[in-house]
């Protein structure tokens, strides 16, 4: 072999135990957590946006208008009944589905949902921020949609609560 050839094959090496070093420290920097954990951070992440959502919708209710806020709360209920049946539900049975199917004890925190989901929950963020911040609908309807998605969101995290103690 000659001298650079000899050179070049030292210079790989020194490049793959680099590589495999930066790898080693990405994967101990990891937020790695058990499966049970990561049940109980969905359970925390979900009954905690189903409250805040709940909340801020409550905020809008007027007092002495009983007709009213009985009519924002029932649509709320019903739409948030079919956001759980037909979306959230679904959404947590996957979630668990891909957290069950997850190789070895620890996987990392933010490994429950698809990466294609984070950015659709900023937009979701965003619009939401814009709709209640420009007043673009109504708040009677906003607080339909806040309630529903708040009653939704926390229905369904019983999933991941009979899941974690359960097993089921």
């Amino acid at each position: 072999m000659t001298n650079s050839a000899i050179e070049e094959d030292e210079i790989m090496e020194t490049q793959s135990l680099s590589a495999a070093r930066r790898m080693q420290l990405l994967k101990k920097l990891t937020p790695a957590l058990g499966k049970k954990w990561h049940y109980l951070v969905n359970v925390f992440l979900w009954v905690g946006l189903g409250i805040m959502l709940v909340s801020i919708a409550s905020r809008w209710l007027q007092p002495g208008e009983w007709l009213s806020n009985s009519l924002i709360l029932a649509g709320g209920l019903v739409f948030g009944f079919l956001f759980f049946r037909f979306g959230f539900s679904r959404m947590a049975a996957k979630n668990i589905r891909r957290i069950e199917s997850l190789p070895g004890d620890r996987h990392c925190i933010f490994g429950f949902h698809g990466w294609k989901l984070y950015p659709i929950i900023v937009i979701m963020v965003l619009s939401f921020m814009a709709l209640r911040h420009y007043a673009l609908v109504p708040w009677q309807i906003l607080a339909v949609v806040y309630f529903a998605i708040g009653f939704g969101k926390f229905a369904s995290s019983l999933i991941y609560i009979r899941k974690l103690f359960y097993g089921k």
